[in-house]
């Protein structure tokens, strides 16, 4: 499954394999950023980058008062 993601960042000091599609997986270098793009194994890296997820398709949470019966 992926996840959209806003903004990553290496931030090991390590070459880390990122997956953006089920074929392609594209080595990010130490202290590098990748922005607007899916990964596929964030779960397996997510402890060697910053991640800045898009959470566009989520709705707000509108608080307030609400008019139940017009």
């Amino acid at each position: 499954m992926s996840i959209k993601v806003r903004k990553l960042q290496n931030v090991s000091d390590s070459i880390i394999p990122v997956q953006i599609d089920p074929a392609t997986t594209i080595h990010l270098a130490a202290g590098g950023v990748m922005e607007d793009m899916n990964v596929y194994n964030l779960d397996s890296i997510k402890k060697f980058v910053k991640v800045e997820q898009d959470l566009s398709e989520i709705d707000p949470i509108v608080e307030g008062r609400t008019l139940l019966f017009d």
